[in-house]
């Protein structure tokens, strides 16, 4: 059985439409149902968010060797571990939106530049907009 098959079936056995499931992993809607289809293999982290969204192991999901669930760290849950857990979870949380909030600015910065670098150039009254190899002239490559 293929990755797609256990995901979809996963789903199915939780009654959940693949829009939900989708927004829920946050991967978006049209690629999770290429997904469910075998149109399109997972990414790394989209099977880890599937795999810690419906608590199975990686392994099983993507081979179906070993234990389809995944193995509860400590037997010994009190309200402690709930915490630190919560606290942890918060950390990777901020820390991933910091990450994200710096590739988006990192993104605006760069489409700028190229926004500028392809920008029209002026050339005996009539405005022409630049081809690559001009572009490539301009930046010295």
């Amino acid at each position: 059985m293929d990755i797609y098959i256990r995901i979809k079936e996963l789903r199915e056995e939780k009654k959940l439409t693949q829009k939900v499931v989708s927004a829920l992993i946050k991967i978006d809607s049209s690629q999770y149902s290429k997904i469910e289809l075998g149109k399109l293999q997972p990414t790394l982290t989209q099977i880890m968010a599937i795999s810690s969204f419906f608590e199975v192991s990686i392994d099983w999901l993507c081979f179906g060797n070993g234990s389809m669930l995944k193995k509860p760290q400590s037997l010994d849950y009190n309200e402690t571990n709930y915490k630190e857990l919560a606290i942890s979870r918060l950390e990777t949380i901020e820390s991933n939106h910091k990450m994200i909030c710096l590739l988006e600015d990192k993104i605006v910065a760069l489409n700028n530049t190229i926004a500028d670098l392809k920008g029209p150039s002026v050339q005996g009254g009539t405005v022409e907009f630049l081809d690559e190899p001009s572009l490539k002239q301009l930046s010295g490559k």
